[in-house]
């Protein structure tokens, strides 16, 4: 029994439990709000578990027979080592408050501190409060979001994307209104700034003057590290106030919590990442943590991020980044506090295109569609279909030439080109077929000019499903 069952009144002393597990709960301080430590200890002696006077309230000090409630007390006495049973192991050992035996490591709990204080807070006296938005329905001020996704997937573009337009106030891929402009504080253990981070935004249209990016934190024996999310919430919540930061991303979130905390542990998660989401709520300032996809196939999309699901559950909200079997990329959401069912099925689909020599942007799909996200996760991978669709993508990088259609211009490759190369490939046809649709390619018979309709050279033309903006 723990103290979440218990209720307000309730007696420790119930038939149906032991004398052992009464006076552990009273203890450990698993009672109801109105119940005094005295009464507890009242309690103890009624139930004639054998815990030493001194140990039953170490808060009470030196006291005379009279002053104790716990029955037969033998008079002044103290908190200090003493010999008794061990109610774990059985084992007589020298036993002291606080510290755990030394045959089971079973810790004496205590009592609740007399002078202890618990706030309590009314729901009525709360004021209600709209949730703010930095992207209306992914990503919330205040709040903190996952991103997870397989690695090379764009999740690093898509933060180059996201830092852009927070810090020049362009409108989001869904045309949603643009968040305030504000600063952007980036932990990244993965990109480098010189050759990665500040190229990408730079030609994503970011304000450079806006983001900062936490190099490293010195200890106090003067030695460098790497920023903990477990140890510097108060170093981050300074940075969030000193320097008006609007938005943190952290790249990966297993790079920066620290060797200590065992991430598939529920209960570690959950201690090491309740004070970064509460500074982040005290502070209105929205974190962005990305995460790999654990391999597992037959999950569902919320057990799919590597670690422990508590990661899943601190977060308000969780996306996904992932590609379909034609190797199409989607943004979607799997958990949001803040949506209904049919919000979570859209999804938003990207291409990568170049931005400037080298230096690659997304271009987003202007509508967004529905997709089964449990499915599309899912699904066992068509290893022939996908190393088509790549030699049809390295095809048309090599041989394209542009065909102009009014004031249009698309990238074509003759057909019987294709038929050739993907022989000498040993690519099926209908396996190219199916590369064809997957990698939005179609098939059309281009007339020379002056030419009769419906003749010419059959051309597959290719065209991006966005435009980068």
């Amino acid at each position: 029994m723990n103290g979440e069952n218990l209720k307000d009144g309730d007696n420790l002393s119930t038939p149906e439990r032991t004398g052992a597990d009464r006076s552990a709960d009273a203890l450990a301080g698993n009672v109801g709000i109105t119940v005094r430590p005295e009464e507890l200890v009242r309690e103890l002696g009624a139930v004639g578990f054998g815990f030493p006077e001194a140990l039953a309230n170490p808060a009470m000090g030196h006291h005379t027979a009279a002053q104790c409630p716990y029955r037969d007390c033998p008079g002044p006495h103290a908190v200090g080592p003493y010999r008794t049973d061990c109610p774990m192991c059985g084992k007589k050992k020298t036993i002291e408050y606080g510290v755990p035996c030394s045959a089971c490591r079973y810790l004496w709990p205590g009592v609740p501190d007399p002078d202890a204080e618990v706030r309590l807070l009314r729901l009525a006296e709360v004021m209600e409060q709209p949730v703010t938005w930095l992207w209306p329905k992914y990503i919330a001020a205040g709040k903190l979001t996952l991103l997870i996704g397989d690695p090379d997937i764009g999740k690093s573009l898509f933060v180059c994307d996201l830092v852009a337009r927070l810090t020049t106030g362009k409108p989001w891929p869904d045309g949603a209104p643009a968040a305030p402009v504000g600063n952007v504080l980036l932990l990244s253990s993965e990109d480098a700034p010189e050759d990665t981070l500040r190229p990408r935004i730079r030609v994503a249209g970011g304000d450079l003057f806006r983001v900062s990016i936490v190099d490293s934190v010195r200890d106090e024996q003067g030695h460098q590290r790497a920023v903990s999310l477990v140890k510097d919430v108060e170093l981050l919540d300074f940075l969030v106030r000193d320097h008006w930061i609007r938005a943190i991303v952290i790249d990966p979130v297993m790079g920066f919590v620290g060797g200590k905390m065992n991430t598939g542990l529920d209960n570690a998660v959950r201690e090491g990442l309740t004070p970064l989401a509460r500074m982040a709520e005290r502070r209105g300032c929205a974190v962005l943590g990305l995460m790999h996809m654990g391999k597992d196939r037959g999950r569902t999309a919320l057990y799919r991020a590597m670690g422990s699901i508590a990661f899943v559950g601190v977060a308000r909200s969780v996306l996904y980044i992932v590609r379909d079997d034609h190797g199409q990329r989607f943004l979607t959401r799997s958990k949001g506090n803040y949506l209904r069912d049919s919000e979570k099925r859209r999804a938003l689909a990207f291409d990568t295109v170049e931005g400037a020599p080298g230096i690659p942007v997304l271009a987003w799909a202007k509508e967004p569609i529905e997709i089964d996200l449990d499915a599309m996760l899912s699904a066992k991978p068509d290893s022939k279909l996908s190393r088509a669709v790549t030699f049809l993508e390295g095809l048309f990088q090599e041989r394209a030439e542009v065909l102009a259609r009014g004031s249009e211009a698309f990238d074509a490759v003759l057909k019987t080109t294709i038929d050739e190369a993907a022989a000498a490939a040993g690519i099926c046809d209908s396996t190219l077929e199916r590369a064809r649709k997957a990698a939005g390619i179609e098939s059309e018979r281009v007339s020379q000019r002056g030419g009769a309709p419906g003749e010419g050279a059959w051309y597959w033309i290719k065209r991006h499903r966005g435009t980068p903006s």
